[in-house]
């Protein structure tokens, strides 16, 4: 049986010990190959046209704003991008890497065991990503606000998610729809971003979900980051902090987990793309409790891991390629 290919890497970033770091990181690991580095912009570009990676690795503190044209420039050079941050991202870039990149990760003090691994993971979820480059979402015209039952749909995503969560809510259907509520992880810089790219490429409002609010017909909340998304009896949005330290804080479990206590039946929920096991045990309950589950099929996802983790965990009879989820849920909020 063939190899794989290896997965062919550009690192960016205009510390040359950050390279070094990064490539020490990579070179170790199976079917990843660094085939260029870069310490400007203009250099990353160059490599992106010449050597056509499949990952780049881009440091967003490029000197000259350089990062934010690298982003930009990045999906139709039919290049993934993995962009790694030395704190909270703000501004245009965070907007940019809201559209184009997978998720911005913090820059460790030093390469270890932990970082190395997660490093790697990171990248080759970036590989198997889809959806950058491809033709932008088409908006949608404003929808009514009639009241649509009390139903309440919650998707939890991660790695890979934002497209994916951008590809559903700009398919629901175009009258009033019951609210969604999103828990995708993410920085706290990045909400903010997340939800203007968001309404632009789906065509209706998201914003930050506020404590005590009531989500209305057509409303799509996103949980903010530092805090889980609840949903009580009354229907309200509850925002806490964690009880314990937890892997995910919003966590996609904590929101199915009181979808199923409160709503049952009436509740529904999908997990879309994202590494780790985060939503299996919540959805698998909402399914107990009654109420509708989809997941994207692993094999269409950038990161299969949460798919995987919900299907072993028996949260649906069988996950569904992303046009098929959708028009399921269009389905399931008509009914």
């Amino acid at each position: 049986m063939s190899r794989p290919r290896a997965v062919r890497v550009v690192l960016a970033d205009d510390s040359a010990l950050v390279r070094v770091g990064l490539r020490r990181a990579l070179s170790g690991a199976a079917n990843l190959l660094v085939v260029g580095e870069a310490g400007t912009a203009a250099e990353a570009l160059d490599k992106l046209e010449r050597l056509r990676p499949d990952v780049l690795v881009l440091g967003l503190e490029l000197a000259g704003g350089g990062a934010l044209e690298v982003l930009e420039r990045a999906p139709g050079l039919s290049v993934r991008v993995l962009a790694l941050a030395a704190g909270p991202v703000r501004g245009p870039i965070a907007q940019a890497l809201a559209a184009s990149a997978l998720e911005a990760l913090e820059k460790p003090a030093s390469w270890d065991g932990p970082s190395t691994h997660l490093l790697q993971e990171r990248v080759r979820a970036a590989a198997r990503d889809q959806a950058l480059g491809g033709p932008r979402l088409a908006p949608m015209r404003a929808r009514d606000r009639e009241a649509s039952g009390t139903r309440l749909l919650a998707v939890g995503a991660s790695t890979g998610g934002p497209p994916e969560v951008a590809r559903l809510l700009a398919a629901l259907p175009r009258g009033a729809h019951p609210p969604v509520v999103v828990v995708q992880h993410t920085d706290a810089g990045g909400i903010a971003p997340l939800a203007e790219w968001l309404t632009q490429v789906s065509g209706r409002p998201v914003r930050a979900a506020r404590h005590g609010e009531v989500p209305g017909a057509g409303d799509v909340r996103l949980a903010p980051a530092g805090r889980h998304l609840l949903v009580n009896g009354r229907g309200h949005l509850e925002l806490h902090a964690a009880a314990a330290p937890s892997l995910h804080v919003p966590s996609a479990d904590a929101l199915f987990l009181s979808l199923a206590t409160h709503l049952g039946p009436l509740g529904g929920g999908v997990v879309l793309s994202g590494m780790g096991d985060d939503g299996s045990r919540g959805l698998r309950a909402l399914r107990d409790a009654g109420g509708a589950t989809w997941v994207q099929a692993p094999e269409t996802a950038a990161a299969p891991g949460m798919p995987k983790a919900a299907l072993l965990a028996h949260a649906v009879d069988r996950a569904l390629p992303m046009a098929q989820l959708v028009t399921a849920v269009r389905e399931w909020m008509a009914a």
